[in-house]
């Protein structure tokens, strides 16, 4: 026993025998930065994964939304009502606000109780969260625009995807 001894003297420089609590509180502190950078890094991605996922849901909502009303033909592209909570309408509520979406003017609401077959509001349930759908009907001319806008709630606030066709009524033969 007393050998070992000897040889682990001659092995410690300047009479040092092993490591200090000093050292150990050290390095678990670098471990512990580490490890809460990767998790940093691993949460980032997954959340940027999922919010990714959400917003391709939300596209796919807004033009699944669009086909619907180009299959309802002419006489059923309008709105079955109004919902005065809607968010892109003018303050009288009877008009798309047209600087709300990108349009030079705003465009009265197409609204037909008895044969309107788009339903100004509806909520879709995706992988968990509720996608509300914001459709608008709006005369343009002798056409008919479908605004279709998609909200979403994620972690960071609330998300919007918008799309919008022209049909006129000559689509329906």
């Amino acid at each position: 026993m007393n050998t070992v001894r000897t040889r682990l003297r001659r092995l410690a420089p300047s009479g040092e025998a092993g490591i200090t609590i000093a050292e150990v509180i050290v390095a678990l502190f670098v471990v512990v930065v580490v490890f809460f950078g990767f998790t940093q890094a691993m949460t980032g991605a997954v959340n940027g994964s999922r919010g990714n996922l959400l917003a391709q849901h939300g596209t796919d909502i807004a033009l699944e939304q669009v086909e619907l009303a180009r299959a309802v033909g002419w006489d059923g592209f309008a709105l079955s009502g109004l919902d005065p909570d809607a968010p892109l309408l003018t303050g009288s509520g009877d008009a798309l606000d047209g600087d709300a979406v990108g349009l030079p003017t705003n465009e009265p609401l197409v609204v037909d109780g008895e044969e309107g077959a788009i339903a100004p509001k509806s909520v879709v349930n995706r992988r968990d969260t509720d996608f509300t759908v914001w459709s608008y009907v709006t005369e343009a001319g002798d056409l008919r625009r479908l605004v279709v806008q998609v909200r979403w709630v994620v972690e960071s606030g609330e998300r919007t995807f918008e799309t919008s066709t022209l049909v006129g009524e000559e689509s329906w033969g």
